[in-house]
């Protein structure tokens, strides 16, 4: 696969886009940290009053879709046509009936009817990401 420049778009702000590589700092061969399971559980019966009388039926693992601003990304990336509407991890749930009006007024009209900079990519490259709030339990 080639990467090809984007068009400049209302998002890109015609600056040149990072390698999406470099965005979420993924390594083949990751592995989940071998307490997380522990950690995970602890946390949970300690949020939630009676979770600590059940037990944990089965995992699953994998990599999760999110930008180390856990803002997603939107904008016109590669060939003609191609849009990248990604990096929600949970959120994409609750926001997918605004994005997609977003993304389908962006597609048919050429222009979003709201600004959706905030969810450029070229954020990272110019060091404007948003500086984002892990929560209490945050290590």
């Amino acid at each position: 696969m080639r990467r090809e420049e984007a068009p400049p778009g209302p998002c890109s702000l015609d600056i040149p886009q990072p390698d999406l590589a470099t965005i979420w700092h993924v390594e083949a061969g990751d592995q989940p940290q071998p307490d997380f399971v522990d950690r995970a559980v602890e946390r949970i019966c300690r949020r939630i009053p009676g979770m600590d009388r059940g037990s944990l039926q089965s995992a699953n693992a994998g990599y999760d879709g999110l930008t180390p601003d856990q803002r997603a990304i939107l904008d016109r990336a590669g060939p003609e046509g191609f849009f990248l509407v990604c990096g929600f991890s949970g959120t994409g749930f609750k926001l997918a009936p605004a994005v997609g009006a977003c993304m389908a007024e962006w597609i048919v009209d050429g222009a979003p009817s709201m600004d959706l900079s905030l969810f450029d990519p070229g954020r990272f490259a110019r060091g404007t990401a948003v500086a984002h709030d892990r929560g209490p339990d945050a290590e």
